[in-house]
């Protein structure tokens, strides 16, 4: 379980248990946990040129999550009535 973020074990999760979609709001300042779910064609270059079958693998294998996933983020702080906007995984 370390080598990945909890937010992957949740979606899994939540996919294992039916939900079709996901929307996660994250905060300014967060743009990492977006960062992970986006393809990441440079990272995939290098660990096939080492040769590193599994990491590789996992990698791809978020972009292929059967569930639609969208990453929103919070304009400013304003409560739960804040603006989102952004995409998870494009």
């Amino acid at each position: 379980m370390v080598d990945r973020p909890v937010i992957e074990w949740a979606i899994e999760e939540a996919m294992a248990a039916g939900a079709l979609e996901m929307v996660l709001v994250i905060a300014n300042g967060k743009e990492l946990i977006q960062a992970h779910f986006e393809r990441q064609p440079e990272l995939e270059k290098v660990l096939e040129a080492r040769g590193k079958k599994a990491e590789l693998a996992a990698v791809r294998t978020r972009r292929t999550w059967p569930t639609s996933a969208m990453c929103s983020r919070r304009s400013h702080s304003a409560g739960p009535r804040g603006t989102l906007r952004g995409r998870c995984g494009g």
